[in-house]
């Protein structure tokens, strides 16, 4: 059984300006039919959310601070660091923050592949980082760590921190505009076949057709009402048969 998507609606309900592509209409129309879509030379895209990944790039650079919190506050009471269960000379807190390096490269490099378009997820994970990272130093610094001196257990914090203030620059700076989901939800996976993806949609049941059809008048109104299209556009689109958006944008 097909995973459950996103109608054609909801789709044209939450599509931004800078993601909106008129092509994939009837992708989302058609989504539950991996089979059409298969023969338009699409597929849904799989793999965790860009929200997941983000949350997860915010994870080292969290745990980087965290390891170093209790150390500090035993020291701050006066107490001998715990070895090794604080971790005092600070390398568990080294390593995580070169996690947080690794993460914000992969940000970055996601947001320049969907073409400069920021995701407030992605934004807090370099926030995140950057307030871990400023946490981070000082609590180093409180246990001899000579933060200053760019000793090397801390030059992983210092990268991570400055790292983080280069790529919430760009984001803020240089972003072509906002993302509100996955930029793109299909993959490419060959050229269309449209006369094979009208005689799959013809051998559908009747109801099912109509369906289908009810559905894409739903989301070229919806599109309409937004602004995303003008009245010539939705008749010209409500012309096609069903699959047929797609070679709109080519």
């Amino acid at each position: 059984m097909a995973a459950q998507r996103p109608g054609a609606h909801s789709w044209a309900s939450q599509v931004s300006d800078e993601e909106f592509r008129l092509s994939e209409l009837d992708l989302h129309v058609l989504g539950s039919h991996p089979e059409i879509l298969a023969v338009l030379g699409r597929r849904w895209r799989t793999g965790p959310s860009a929200d997941t990944m983000a949350m997860a790039a915010a994870l080292p650079a969290g745990l980087g601070a965290l390891v170093l919190a209790p150390g500090w506050f035993r020291q701050a009471q006066g107490e001998p660091w715990l070895e090794p269960v604080d971790l005092g000379d600070g390398s568990a807190s080294s390593f995580f923050f070169l996690g947080a390096l690794v993460a914000l490269a992969v940000l970055a490099a996601l947001w320049l592949r969907r073409g400069r378009l920021r995701a407030g997820s992605e934004v807090f994970a370099v926030v995140f980082t950057l307030v871990a990272g400023l946490i981070a130093l000082p609590l180093m610094a409180s246990v001899d760590v000579d933060v200053l001196g760019f000793a090397p257990v801390a030059l992983p914090v210092w990268g991570a921190t400055a790292a983080a203030v280069v790529v919430l620059g760009a984001f803020t700076l240089a972003s072509a505009g906002r993302r509100a989901g996955d930029a793109r939800d299909f993959r490419i996976t060959g050229p269309a076949d449209l006369a094979r993806a009208d005689a799959l949609i013809a051998a559908l049941p009747p109801r099912k057709a109509k369906g289908l059809a009810s559905e894409r008048t739903r989301a070229v109104g919806r599109l309409r009402e937004r602004g995303m299209i003008t009245a010539d556009e939705a008749a010209a689109v409500e012309a096609l048969p069903i699959g047929s958006s797609v070679m709109l944008d080519a």
